[in-house]
């Protein structure tokens, strides 16, 4: 999820896995340097690095 009010923007993701619910959530005062994309790819890219080890 993507959102965003005139002093930030919030990006969220929530994963149900073996019930378990993990919420991953980035916040990023505004104004930006860099245009929206930059943006979203830097945090799925952070998003990415975690992983839910197999037992």
């Amino acid at each position: 999820m993507l959102t965003e009010d005139e002093k930030f923007i919030y990006h969220s993701r929530i994963l149900y896995y073996k019930q378990k619910m993990f919420f991953l959530f980035v916040m990023v005062a505004k104004p930006l340097e860099a245009p929206q994309e930059v943006y979203e790819s830097v945090t799925n890219n952070f998003f990415t690095t975690f992983e839910i080890p197999e037992k």
